[in-house]
């Protein structure tokens, strides 16, 4: 789980002085002795900055360390004019630009200085094709990431600046907020599109949404100010593209009238893609879970006040993140929102979709158990080929950023990549009687070889596998690329990542009738892909163009 040397119950009381706390320096010199894990994600950040960054260090790698990333920096010289000299050299070596900006040095309006830095890190943007992240230092903190404001930290109870720390330090921000600069970057913004997003809160009841036992008081368990603070997060999250499930040792009839009835529940039985209330242990619960919604347990946050439910959750499922509400849901919240690939920068806006689709599972599974032609005939679904259409490009990156299992080259390109005069891109959608998923999957290629296409990214969502219908829908899309650019053949690739073995299994399944043991590469004709774009008999396919 981390990279600090903590056992047992020792990561769960950590958790809560971390992240709602402040470690002194001994305590810090003390972490960083313990030898960094070889299993640990290396980031490397390059800094830009007019003032010294290096006090926040420590905490960025402590943060990093509990969460199993190994950040790596190297600074540049300081520079108020943001010139960014040599910054080509070695621009492929670094994973994230971070850009330290004190608004104190210049002598700008507000809107001149923000027009001016604005150019600045469009120019570094431009000349790196690297993930930016920005810090200006004003009347507040504000955290840029690649242009887009995403958050603000405010001064709350003590000041953010003392001059007098300058000359000793390089810096006026104090030792408190070098401390929650780092961890507000070391959490999240730095951390973001190197790691796979989280996707699902599995959320426990008692003592976690609310005060008292559901079993022995009903619905008149409390939900004070504090918990209805966990559960307003916890839905800004739902909007933001996160699932939800409960995962609760109640009685199912408790929990349904609890979600439908309760005066303060901010939460409803409608938020969530899965309700699961029995008398077993939470893991087996969580299996479910997961087997429902087709979803890895690297993207799951689990929530609960148990630490003993908190470690068997961990033993069972180690990729599970655990946030405890053993010390209260106000400090939950907090920790929440510093888990990585918690926040992401952008929204996934198709999020009620897949909830839907997921809720209809059951009712097709029950079609599939008597065969995938009863499938068919019944929930005639249809496949949706869409070429190179501007509405659909801002969910193809996102998606394409998201997607881990069923991913074949796990390229994770930036909008710049997909709008080159040599790519074109492909949205893969699915709809039947029960529900319409919505883009599933994306194909980029490139036309940079005469007569040929190479894909150069090609990803779907796993939670429509199962349904038989993944290499009709893929290889309409191939095809429709390759008719797009006129080409013959077409160059496809793979590699083998950590968890992207349901693309592999795939790919050696339906298009090699071989074993996968090597990151490797094929070409297919036309002739090929028509025949293996053929859907089965009953399902339609649409291509629009």
């Amino acid at each position: 789980m981390n990279s600090l040397g903590l056992d047992g119950a020792d990561w769960i009381q950590f958790q809560e002085k971390i992240f709602n706390g402040q470690l002194t320096r001994l305590e810090i010199a003390e972490l960083l002795k313990v030898s960094k894990s070889s299993e640990a994600k290396s980031i490397r950040v390059r800094v830009w900055r007019n003032y010294a960054s290096e006090p926040m260090e420590p905490i960025v790698e402590i943060v990093g360390r509990y969460w199993n990333l190994d950040y790596i920096f190297t600074y540049t010289g300081y520079d108020d004019s943001l010139s960014f000299t040599d910054v080509s050299l070695n621009s492929s070596s670094f994973d994230v630009e971070l850009v330290l900006i004190d608004t104190s040095h210049y002598q700008l309006q507000v809107d001149e200085f923000k027009n001016w830095l604005d150019l600045r890190i469009a120019y570094l943007q431009q000349v790196t094709a690297t993930k930016t992240v920005c810090v200006t230092l004003g009347d507040q903190i504000d955290i840029q990431v690649d242009g887009k404001q995403v958050c603000s930290l405010l001064e709350q109870d003590k000041p953010f600046y003392d001059s007098r720390y300058e000359k000793s330090t390089g810096s006026r921000l104090t030792p408190t907020t070098h401390y929650l600069l780092g961890r507000e970057l070391a959490s999240t913004w730095l951390a973001e599109r190197s790691i796979p997003p989280k996707k699902l809160l599995a959320i426990d009841l008692d003592f976690t949404l609310h005060s008292g036992v559901l079993g022995e008081l009903g619905i008149s368990v409390l939900v004070d100010e504090r918990f209805k603070q966990l559960q307003q997060e916890i839905l800004q999250a739902k909007q933001d593209g996160l699932m939800l499930a409960i995962l609760s040792k109640n009685d199912q009839r408790d929990v349904l009238n609890l979600l439908q009835n309760h005066p303060d529940y901010l939460l409803r039985e409608s938020d969530f893609v899965a309700v699961d209330a029995s008398w077993g242990s939470k893991s087996e619960a969580l299996a479910r879970v997961l087997h429902q919604t087709r979803i890895n347990q690297d993207a799951i946050i689990f929530i609960d006040d148990n630490p003993v439910e908190l470690l068997q959750m961990s033993a069972v499922f180690p990729g599970v993140t655990c946030v405890s509400v053993d010390s209260g849901p106000d400090y939950a919240t907090n920790t929440l929102r510093l888990v990585p690939g918690y926040r992401r920068s952008t929204s996934d806006h198709s999020a009620d979709l897949r909830v839907k689709d997921i809720q209809s599972n059951e009712d097709r599974e029950r079609l599939i158990s008597n065969g995938l032609n009863t499938y068919y005939e019944t929930a005639e679904p249809q496949l949706k080929v869409s070429v190179h259409q501007l509405d659909d490009l801002e969910r193809l990156v996102d998606l394409g950023k998201r997607s881990n299992q069923f991913n074949l080259l796990l390229s994770r390109y930036e909008r710049h990549v997909y709008e080159a005069p040599t790519s074109i891109w492909i949205a893969l959608s699915l709809e039947d009687r029960f529900s319409d998923s919505g883009i599933i999957g994306g194909i980029l290629c490139s036309n940079t070889e005469p007569n040929e296409c190479t894909v150069i990214d090609l990803f779907l969502s796993c939670r429509v596998l199962g349904r038989g219908l993944e290499t009709s829908l893929i290889c309409s899309g191939l095809l429709a690329a390759m008719n797009h650019l006129n080409c013959t053949n077409l160059s496809l690739s793979w590699v083998i990542g950590e968890r992207n073995e349901p693309a592999l299994t795939w790919l050696s399944r339906d298009v090699l009738a071989a074993l996968i043991d090597a990151d490797g590469s094929i070409t297919m004709n036309l002739e090929k892909l028509e025949e293996l774009s053929r859907p089965p008999t009953g399902v339609k396919v649409e291509i629009k163009r």
